[in-house]
């Protein structure tokens, strides 16, 4: 059998809008990701959304700087890492360990709220009252 160069232009044409759809999926999971690695991280801090949020993107730029160094080579953290530092682990891997501002995680917070799938509801199981993640900013 001899290919054709148009039939390998087809082919090569099929090929890249498979690998098309398989990159946005890729984006579209790691987008995911990222969201509920902070809407998640936000459950962990009481009061407020902005206070929440504030205190959260503080303490990713202070990870960032100095833990986050050591543990960016590592898969996971041991057993014995608190729920805010396995929290700030997950967000940075997901950005490549830059952090986030804190407007922009109201931003996440704000977006995920109005999804279907209602990815607080979902990811928060804190003590904190979850109905303040629609209070005033």
């Amino acid at each position: 059998m001899i290919a054709t160069s148009s039939g390998l232009f087809e082919l090569a044409a099929g090929l890249r809008q498979r690998a098309d759809a398989v990159e946005e999926l890729a984006r579209q999971f790691h987008v995911f990701e990222r969201n509920a690695a902070i809407v998640s991280a936000l459950c962990l801090y009481p009061g407020k959304p902005s206070r929440c949020a504030k205190a959260l993107a503080s303490d990713l730029k202070s990870y960032a700087g100095n833990q986050w160094l050591r543990d960016r080579r590592h898969e996971s953290l041991p057993a014995l890492a608190s729920d805010k530092h396995r929290a700030w682990f997950r967000i940075l891997r997901s950005r490549s360990g830059e952090p986030i501002g804190w407007r922009q995680i109201l931003n996440i917070a704000d977006f995920c709220n109005g999804q279907p799938l209602k990815l607080q509801n979902a990811l928060c199981d804190s003590e904190h009252d979850r109905s303040e993640m629609h209070g005033d900013f």
